[in-house]
């Protein structure tokens, strides 16, 4: 419903003909609309993003350099400042970003001082998911049924993923932007 957003996104599409602008004729929430993004990937490792985060630049090769680190690990979540487990500087909270820093200078901090240990997570966080396409050929995607409009569909995916034998990792060395509950 955001028209700013549409026109951006048509805009871009126009000038990048690569670019796949899906839309649904009505809202159905969530889970059905990632699924239908996901799907549309044919075999390609995904990014899932929401709309209200703001990433900083390399971010792709950041998550790609993780979730390739070691074989197990098939889907990634950085650190940001509103993402629980995945919180900084405070975990499980929502921070504020720092008044007298931007969003690039602040990941670039996050990454300059990153032991890059890539630690395991119990779940990734819903607002920036990396996800290597093999992980959706063994457990399938988001389960539309159960979590049809969104809330807790990342956890039973990650512990689908977990099962069958994939780790779930922290991108410790990226940092992207997220307002929280506003995508």
């Amino acid at each position: 419903t955001d028209e700013a957003l549409v026109d951006f996104l048509q805009d871009t599409k126009r000038a990048m003909p690569r670019v796949e602008l899906l839309r649904n004729e009505q809202n159905r929430g969530f889970v059905v609309s990632a699924n239908r993004g996901m799907r549309r990937a044919e075999g390609r490792n995904v990014v899932l993003l929401n709309s209200d985060t703001i990433v900083v630049e390399g971010f792709i090769d950041k998550l790609a350099a993780c979730a390739y680190a070691d074989e197990r690990t098939g889907i990634v979540s950085p650190l940001t400042n509103n993402g629980t487990i995945c919180s900084v500087p405070q975990f499980c909270a929502d921070n504020d970003l720092p008044a007298d820093m931007s969003v690039d200078e602040y990941g670039r901090l996050i990454s300059d001082t990153s032991l890059r240990q890539r630690p395991e997570l119990v779940t990734a966080v819903g607002f920036c998911m990396y996800v290597r396409a093999e992980v959706f050929g063994r457990i399938g995607y988001f389960d539309e049924d159960r979590f049809g409009r969104g809330f807790g569909e990342e956890n039973d995916f990650c512990e689908r993923a977990k099962a069958a034998g994939y780790a779930i990792r922290l991108c410790d060395d990226l940092f992207i932007a997220h307002a929280g509950k506003a995508s």
